[in-house]
């Protein structure tokens, strides 16, 4: 209520249409005042199809989901 948010670990993970967790493809990145920008850089040979983009805050457990289309 008003005050400002502190300093979060949010662990990212972009998940491929296989479903198949890449080591390369998920980190957990420092959110100071609970936000941050971030990016993946998609590969040209990466699989089109129906990708999803996990969020979660590691100290509360809150997950957020953000699935996208990768067309070729």
């Amino acid at each position: 209520t008003g005050a400002p948010a502190g300093k979060h670990v949010f662990h990212v993970e972009l998940l491929p249409p296989s479903g198949e967790s890449r080591f390369f493809m998920r980190r957990n990145l420092t959110a100071p005042n609970g936000q941050l920008d971030f990016s993946f850089r998609m590969a040209f040979n990466d699989p089109p199809g129906n990708w999803r983009l996990l969020i979660k805050d590691v100290l509360s457990g809150m997950t957020r989901e953000h699935p996208f289309v990768l067309k070729k």
